[in-house]
């Protein structure tokens, strides 16, 4: 409940102080999203330090070839994705096309560099620290695998809000915990966290594409 907590309070930090500072820029905003993910690895790697569980045998073992399969998993996700996404838009009032408002511009390099860190760097580590890593963990054993994932991949994807976006995080979460399940490691699940991040990054401010 500690690192759950502290999860909540980053989102609602970000958005009490998008709301009071209404002309953030882009490096001030991915500063906020930056310091969020550091809260949350922080704080679940000092309840781990309580609970005396090193981190090292919490990730697992770093395995070079389990990462080269992460473009493959990549692409079974996006398959999963789609199939999701047009699914969740067959309920009434949803856009499966609404884009996704990070607050955050390309305006230069530096802001490039910026919202790198804050979406593509720290997140795939914060987040599966906390949600594959200690969460699916502790709700597989009263609970078992099935419903772990369904149950984490459902806090996952409301974490994220927007129905698209939900019903895609929901499927990644999934595919995530499966290659936790697979390697006995977060760190393929980091991985495959990282590159998905990194593709989207690309996409929306580098190239611009809708």
């Amino acid at each position: 409940m500690f690192s759950v907590s502290a999860y909540l309070a980053s989102i609602l930090m970000i958005g009490v102080v998008a709301t009071l500072f209404t002309n953030n820029t882009t490096l001030s905003n991915s500063l906020l999203y930056a310091v969020s993910s550091t809260i949350l690895l922080l704080t679940t790697v000092l309840f781990l330090h309580f609970r005396k569980i090193k981190l090292k045998d919490f990730l697992g073992k770093f395995v070079l070839k389990q990462i080269l399969f992460t473009p493959l998993y990549y692409l079974g996700y996006i398959v999963l994705s789609r199939i999701a996404q047009t699914a969740v838009g067959l309920l009434p009032n949803v856009d499966i096309n609404q884009k996704q408002d990070f607050g955050l511009e390309s305006n230069n390099p530096w802001g490039l560099v910026a919202i790198f860190i804050a979406l593509v760097i720290l997140p795939p580590l914060s987040e599966e620290v906390l949600f594959r890593g200690l969460l699916y963990r502790t709700f597989k054993r009263p609970f078992g695998k099935i419903a772990a994932a369904l149950i984490i991949s459902f806090l996952f994807g409301v974490a994220h809000g927007q129905w698209n976006v939900a019903a895609d995080t929901f499927v990644l979460s999934l595919v995530l915990i499966y290659l936790l399940e697979k390697t006995n490691s977060l760190w393929p699940s980091i991985a495959l966290h990282f590159f998905k991040n990194t593709v989207a990054f690309l996409l929306v401010f580098v190239f611009h594409v809708s």
